[in-house]
């Protein structure tokens, strides 16, 4: 069932993106991988325990690392702009 469900998610995207920006330097295959990126990959790095990634209470650089990572992405979503 989740794989049906992400085939369906794959295939908007990439219908979308083809009608926004046609085949160019393949962009499709780009915003899949981002989708990816962004859903899974970086809820990991922000919330490692949540995930099981680390053990214990000892997560003080994990945290800084994560907000910087937190700004990073907040900033690329927003097309460059801090505010």
């Amino acid at each position: 069932m989740l794989c049906s469900t992400l085939r369906i998610i794959f295939r908007q995207l990439q219908r979308h993106s083809f009608q926004q920006f046609g085949t160019e330097n393949g962009s499709q295959y780009i915003i899949v991988s981002a989708f990816l990126f962004l859903r899974f990959f970086c809820a990991a790095i922000l919330t490692p325990k949540l995930f099981g990634l680390v053990h214990g209470t000892r997560l003080v650089p994990l945290r800084a690392g994560s907000k910087l990572a937190t700004q990073t992405t907040r900033t690329t979503r927003r097309g460059g702009r801090s505010c």
